[in-house]
């Protein structure tokens, strides 16, 4: 597998090429364009992977695809059909545990890439363990804004979900909400402030609480510095 040296100035460049010939550096191309020219499906991305002491590699990611090298750059297996674009491959990032590296960028759903032979390796969708009542132990993230709620019209079936802001968006169908600890996936998307969506675990039920004052939640006026 070739380096790549980017060198814009012509001297330096030519020193470059010297020092590849007579074996000093890695093999490469030298590219003399400016760094801002080079655009992300020009670049390919490598991370470390080791197995065991003895066997090492060097994953590239490029566009659509990963070719797994050895230690020695002989070529040790690839997959292609791939997730990730070029913009992906710059943006992702990955944690390696044994002989798996989980995958995880913003455009797409995590992946899985395991070694499965000395020159073999399977790409797969992450798929999450299942927790109490058959909650799916993965993290969530709040898309909408923080101040932001949801309420259910039920705790079992499908449930109308009414948002307080605009928080729906046509693409959130047989997507995941979390509530109060519990997933709705979102069957049906009626327009930015409600939805309907069937619960995976009974939700909690709702309480209305009456109070003879609102002297316990007074707020103190600011002082001023």
């Amino acid at each position: 597998m070739a380096a790549y040296y980017n060198e814009f100035d012509p001297g330096a460049a030519a020193w470059l090429r010297e020092l590849i010939a007579e074996g000093h550096i890695a093999p490469g191309d030298v590219d003399t364009r400016s760094i801002a020219d080079v655009q992300p499906d020009d670049l390919t991305r490598l991370i470390e992977f080791t197995f065991n002491i003895d066997q090492q590699y060097l994953l590239a990611f490029s566009a659509g695809r990963m070719d797994a090298f050895t230690a020695d750059g002989v070529p040790a297996g690839s997959i292609d059909g791939c997730p990730w674009t070029p913009t992906d491959v710059q943006a992702m990032t990955w944690v390696q545990s044994g002989d798996t590296v989980f995958i995880a960028c913003r455009s797409w759903r995590p992946r899985v890439l395991t070694r499965t032979d000395v020159a073999a390796w399977a790409l797969e969708a992450w798929e999450a363990d299942k927790g109490v009542g058959g909650a799916l132990l993965q993290p969530y993230a709040k898309f909408a804004p923080a101040p932001s709620t949801i309420k259910p019209s039920g705790r079992v079936g499908y449930v109308n979900i009414v948002a307080s802001d605009p928080s729906f968006a046509a693409g959130h169908v047989w997507q995941m909400v979390r509530y109060a600890g519990c997933e709705i996936v979102i069957t049906e998307v009626h327009n930015p402030w409600s939805a309907t969506g069937m619960p995976m675990q009974v939700l909690p039920p709702s309480v209305r609480i009456a109070l003879n004052t609102v002297a316990p939640f007074r707020v103190p006026a600011p002082t001023c510095c």
